[in-house]
C-alpha cells in the first residue's frame, strides 16, 4: 500500500463530538423521522384550534397534545445529557487517538487500546457535515471530525467509502 492510498489522522475527541455523535445516530434512524412527523403534525393541526377557541386545556386530547410537546422539547435535552455522560465516563474518549485508515483495514491507538478493523466487518461508513463515521454496530461508531483531516484526505477518504 502507498502512502497515497491511506491517510493517517490524530484525533483527538471534545465532548462536541460525541454529542454529535449520539444526535446524528438518533435522528437517523426511520422510526424518529415518522414519529416526529406525526408529533408535529398533530400539533400543527390542534394547537391552533384550541387556542382560537379559547379553549382550557382539561380533556384527555389537550393532555396528550401537552405530552407530545414536552416530548418534542425534553429529547434533545436527554439525548444531551446521555451522550455527554457518556463523553465523561469514558475515559477512552479522552485520549489522543491515531487513526490510520487504508483501503482494506482501519488502525486506530489510543494511549490505552489498540484495534484494528477490516473494512469487510465495518457496519456501515457514514459523513455528515463535520464528521465520518465508522460504524461497529448499528449503536457504536468511530468518530473522525473533519477538522483533523486536510482537503486531501477527505476527498481520498470519501474514495476510500
Amino acid at each position: 500500500m502507498t502512502e497515497k492510498e491511506q491517510i493517517t489522522v490524530a484525533v483527538e475527541l471534545e465532548k462536541k463530538d460525541v454529542v454529535s455523535l449520539m444526535f446524528y445516530a438518533f435522528t437517523r434512524r426511520i422510526a424518529f423521522k415518522i414519529l416526529m412527523v406525526v408529533l408535529i403534525l398533530f400539533c400543527i393541526l390542534f394547537i391552533p384550534s384550541r387556542i382560537m377557541n379559547g379553549e382550557p386545556i382539561t380533556e384527555t386530547s389537550d393532555m396528550l397534545l401537552l405530552l407530545i410537546v414536552i416530548f418534542i422539547v425534553l429529547m434533545p435535552l436527554i439525548l444531551y445529557f446521555t451522550a455527554s455522560r457518556e463523553y465523561d465516563s469514558n475515559l477512552r474518549l479522552h485520549e489522543k487517538q491515531i487513526v490510520t485508515i487504508g483501503q482494506s483495514e482501519i488502525h486506530i491507538k489510543g494511549e490505552s487500546f489498540e484495534s484494528q478493523l477490516s473494512w469487510s466487518k465495518v457496519y456501515k461508513f457514514t459523513e455528515s457535515k463535520k464528521y465520518f463515521y465508522i460504524w461497529q454496530s448499528k449503536n457504536s461508531a468511530n468518530i473522525i471530525p473533519k477538522r483533523c483531516l486536510s482537503a486531501e484526505d477527505i476527498d481520498l477518504l470519501r474514495r476510500m467509502k
